[in-house]
């Protein structure tokens, strides 16, 4: 099978496993009759449990979350990560893979499009216009995720769509997050980089950086609890809303998303326009900076807390610099955090 994009996530749970997330999309055959028989598929995954393994203990890992209902991937087997990744407790995640042999191979048509929430990874929205594919942004929940593919049904090829939590569907077959398909396309991902490229998964994706940027997540929750903590947590939005920050670690914000509002601000010539593509109201901001930096503020919906979501990116000149940019990109986020008064 041609994989085009995929997007992995990894976070440590309670219970001390690592649980990951493949999401990937691939060009054009995401449904489940498109991949290889499931007995090889089980088979791939083992013997390519070493790469795997290899992939996620290089990774840095902040956070987690547990998922009984296994709706998401869990790798509770193996020893960060497109949607990557870090985006629920740091997202060193939305981690995004894109294969040449797809682009080279010209399974990727006119018109395939993925889906990912607005407080993802930045780097799918690269990829995908690098190979000609439609990034549609979206609201956090796959009922969002749903109604882009029932709108798009019989005029586009959907790929493959996830958000910041974990969820991943690769195929329009459910309407839902699809843990065990995305289990079996990254079983395929890490047989395909071995015997096609001869490297590991965790090597392909630091090629990946090279190419497209290096693209980094972090997340901060901020618990308030009670009535008083619902009323702080939504005075904090309405000072966001009237006193947005100027500059972020230093570079100038010149877009300023409100989704409650739907609106887009240009800060540069004050210019107001409706927010591309979106059509659903939520509470959340977003400012974006000069250098590419993306901060976003998002109330949870069914917790007494509000979440930062961070996204910073910076070129890598080659995967001997890899772990330079990446400590770089951290000592960032970090820097952001404190800005922000979060730590």
């Amino acid at each position: 099978m041609e994989l085009a994009i995929i997007f992995a996530k990894t976070a440590t749970v309670a219970h001390g496993c690592v649980d990951f997330y493949f999401a990937v999309l691939a060009a054009g055959h995401g449904r489940a009759a498109d991949l290889h028989a499931g007995a090889a598929l089980l088979a791939g995954f083992c013997v390519y449990a070493a790469d795997i393994g290899e992939f996620l203990s290089l990774q840095k890992h902040a956070g987690g979350f547990r998922d009984d209902n296994r709706q998401r991937i869990s790798g509770n087997a193996f020893a960060d990560g497109l949607f990557q990744t870090r985006n629920v407790k740091g997202i060193d995640l939305n981690d995004v893979f894109n294969t040449d042999r797809a682009a080279e191979s010209g399974k990727i048509k006119n018109g395939d499009y993925v889906v990912k929430t607005i407080v993802s990874s930045m780097m799918p929205d690269a990829v995908a216009e690098a190979y000609g594919v439609k990034c549609y942004n979206c609201l956090t929940g796959f009922k969002f995720i749903a109604k882009i593919i029932r709108e798009n049904e019989g005029l586009a090829q959907y790929i493959g769509g996830g958000e910041e939590s974990f969820g991943y569907l690769a195929g329009d077959y459910v309407r839902d997050k699809d843990g065990v398909s995305a289990c079996s396309l990254a079983a395929e991902a890490a047989a395909w980089c071995r015997d096609t490229k001869g490297v590991t998964l965790y090597e392909w994706l630091q090629d990946l950086y090279v190419k497209f940027g290096f693209y980094r997540e972090g997340l901060v929750n901020v618990v308030r609890e009670g009535k008083d903590g619902a009323e702080l947590i939504q005075n904090m939005m309405v000072e966001y809303r009237a006193n947005p920050p100027q500059a972020i670690v230093g570079s100038k914000v010149v877009e300023i998303y409100d989704y409650k509002t739907l609106e887009l601000k240009n800060t540069v010539t004050g210019e107001v326009c409706p927010i591309p593509g979106i059509t659903d109201k939520s509470n959340v901001l977003q400012w974006v900076t000069e250098d590419g930096t993306k901060v976003s503020v998002r109330p949870s919906g069914t917790e007494p807390k509000i979440k930062f979501y961070f996204g910073v990116k910076a070129p890598l000149a080659s995967v001997e610099e890899f772990e330079k940019v990446q400590d770089e990109l951290d000592a960032k986020i970090e820097a952001i955090k404190v800005e922000l008064k979060l730590v």
